[in-house]
């Protein structure tokens, strides 16, 4: 996290690992990747998000019924230590987009009151850099009726490529989820955990195709990519999964221009 990105275009690819093929990786490759100079000096650090649906989550439905442009948005935190959190602290507002096999996101940093403000009340921002960001995060917000559906954190370590900055590999591990009382910040209990607290998941982002040498050390300890979302799992892990009413609306909504003038 070291340059702020508001757009961007990537192949992402998941797998889940042990701690100890994690630990396999990192020494095999210890060459070739350099940590985060965010966080600790190991590239660790914390997030935390705050996913947005609808109330009968039409968009947890729509991955399994809408293969293109199928939109998440969500408020980020990323942190160093569990220090104080206040409501001008700052916070990211992401719309990830997955097009085909690329990752499409868009995000614009604000602080945590006035993000809450544009996500859950349609209050615009007196001043921003993007309006374009804006615009589309206040339009999908307002439109679905967004609401605060799940929350989840996780201990990331982040690496780039040595000889290729635009490679970015991350170790989320420790990730845990919660439906209710959902704020940045509390230190409430979480309602459970999204992997094995002995297992990790590592995201391989690039702009082209994974390295060769990567696919290599996945194929030689056999690791095969997953299809794993936090937000998916943290909603069919929660006692509120989907009712047969969020069946019925989770027909896919087509074109939308979400955008809305600022001028």
């Amino acid at each position: 996290m070291t340059t702020p990105i508001t757009h961007f275009k990537r192949i992402e690819r998941k797998y889940l690992l042990t701690l100890a093929q994690k630990n396999l990786l990192l020494e095999e490759f210890s060459d070739e990747l350099l940590p985060d100079t965010y966080g600790t000096g190991n590239g660790v650090y914390k997030v935390e998000n705050i996913y947005y649906d609808t109330l009968d989550l039409q968009f947890y439905n729509e991955k399994n019924t809408k293969t293109h442009g199928h939109k998440k948005l969500r408020i980020r935190r990323y942190f160093e230590e569990d220090g104080a959190f206040q409501k001008d602290s700052k916070v990211f507002i992401e719309i990830k987009e997955k097009i085909d096999h690329v990752t499409v996101k868009r995000r614009i940093a604000m602080n945590y009151q006035d993000a809450i403000r544009l996500v859950e009340q349609g209050i615009l921002p007196e001043m921003s850099t993007d309006t374009e960001v804006i615009s589309e995060i206040h339009g999908l917000a307002r439109y679905y009726n967004l609401k605060p559906q799940a929350l989840t954190s996780y201990e990331r370590q982040a690496f780039f490529g040595k000889t290729d900055p635009k490679l970015r590999l991350t170790f989320d591990t420790d990730i845990t989820f919660k439906r209710k009382d959902i704020t940045l910040g509390e230190k409430k209990k979480k309602d459970g955990n999204i992997v094995d607290t002995r297992t990790t998941i590592l995201e391989v982002k690039a702009n082209g195709s994974i390295p060769e040498s990567l696919q290599t050390f996945f194929e030689k300890n056999n690791i095969a990519p997953v299809r794993i979302s936090k937000y998916d799992t943290a909603i069919e892990k929660s006692e509120n999964t989907i009712s047969s009413l969020g069946k019925m609306y989770a027909q896919p909504r087509s074109q939308y221009n979400y955008s809305l003038s600022l001028a």
